[in-house]
């Protein structure tokens, strides 16, 4: 039988065993750069369905297809996972290039980044970049009138991905 001492410095010495497990110089994961389209629909959208996709640098594609009938509380979600051809993250980061923020762009309700006419009713893109640096996103909404060439560029580049229907 093992007297209390003797149980007390056992437990001592294994607690100090796995404190300095815990302290163990254990590398970083370095995160690897992604690019995230969430598309935001517009309001009343009826059967709503999306399409969230985040390409990483290894040309993996990670697609949810999302949908629901007119009740949040229909919300479906799949999610799944293709290989795309080589340099696939490459040409959707240049494409994407031109508007990436230096910091978080989140536009207000009433068009507070619009110089135009604003629709607050249209729907919209939420673009996110991250990287082993952290993450930026980039809130884009269709109804700026002055933002048609952005809108139409950032619609084109995910048109462009190899994406299965």
């Amino acid at each position: 039988m093992i007297s209390r001492a003797a149980f007390g410095v056992f437990a001592a010495v294994l607690i100090a065993v796995l404190q300095l497990g815990a302290c163990a110089s254990v590398p970083a994961r370095q995160s690897a750069e992604s690019i995230t389209y969430d598309p935001e629909p517009p309001p009343w959208c009826g059967r709503c369905e999306t399409r969230k996709v985040t390409v990483s640098a290894d040309d993996t594609i990670e697609i949810e297809d999302g949908h629901w009938a007119g009740r949040y509380a229909d919300w479906r979600v799949t999610r799944r996972s293709v290989q795309a051809e080589l340099g696939t993250y490459a040409r959707l980061k240049e494409a994407l290039a031109p508007f990436r923020p230096s910091v978080e762009r989140i536009p207000q309700s009433d068009g507070e980044f619009c110089a135009g006419e604003f629709w607050s009713d249209s729907g919209g893109v939420v673009l996110t970049w991250a990287g082993p640096e952290g993450a930026v996103r980039r809130w884009i909404t269709y109804g700026c009138s002055t933002d048609r060439p952005m809108n139409d560029a950032v619609q084109a580049a995910r048109a462009a991905l190899p994406l299965p229907e």
